[in-house]
């Protein structure tokens, strides 16, 4: 009885982690800042400067705003874009983009006590990463710094 108990609990959490679309509850507890920025589609990006182009502006805080379209496809790499992370940084960007024609999630990171916002006077350093939405593979990173 206790046997068929456990597997009917295990297979429920198997069940459960299938359906989630590769978030999980734990994704929601992950460190992001409270002025997180939710850019959408970035659409296209060909290379590493578009790629800068796109995303300069908005984390540099130059008041340009970012050429993303609006979209209600969340990124799905959350959790394996925070394991690439030192301790402590936080989640200020997120978008979605196709990278040399893959689909694509962009995540940008900065370091514990950095200001949760950018002014054009001081910037916030952030970690930029590119992951394939198919198996969330780093496909490229940047780092904006003052």
């Amino acid at each position: 009885m206790v046997g068929a108990a456990a597997v009917a609990v295990i297979i429920g959490v198997a069940i459960t982690r299938v359906t989630s679309g590769g978030s999980s509850p734990s994704d929601k507890a992950l460190p992001t800042s409270a002025s997180l920025i939710r850019a959408g589609n970035l659409g296209d990006v060909a290379d590493e400067q578009q790629l800068r182009a796109k995303l300069e502006p908005t984390l540099l805080g130059n008041g340009a705003p970012s050429t993303a379209r609006s979209t209600s496809t969340e990124p799905r790499c959350t959790a394996a874009a925070h394991t690439l992370q030192p301790a402590g940084a936080v989640r200020v960007y997120e978008a979605t983009a196709t990278w040399r024609g893959a689909a694509a999630d962009v995540f940008g990171f900065s370091p514990p006590g950095a200001p949760a916002t950018s002014s054009p006077r001081h910037p916030t350093p952030t970690r930029v990463y590119v992951l394939a939405r198919t198996d969330c593979r780093l496909l490229v990173f940047q780092s904006f710094a003052p």
